[in-house]
């Protein structure tokens, strides 16, 4: 059992963590992709390797994300 100490914070693309503290995430991921999830250090991400992965996996919703359209802005 547990409770968070804030309410939840909504739509946000990064959530901050502070050294020594924990997050709780719930997640909708509407679109097939792979996301990348770093902690609060980058360098650690960048020297050591220190990234996560999730693959997200589903049918394409093209109403929200066109493949071909992210090339396009390249």
């Amino acid at each position: 059992m547990g409770a968070l100490a804030m309410p939840p914070m909504r739509f946000l693309q990064s959530v901050p963590v502070p050294p020594g503290n924990a997050i709780v995430a719930d997640m909708e991921l509407p679109v097939p992709q792979t996301i990348k999830i770093v902690d609060h250090a980058m360098a650690r991400g960048v020297s050591q390797g220190a990234v996560a992965e999730i693959q997200v996996s589903g049918k394409p919703n093209l109403e929200i994300f066109k493949p071909e359209n992210a090339l396009a802005n390249k």
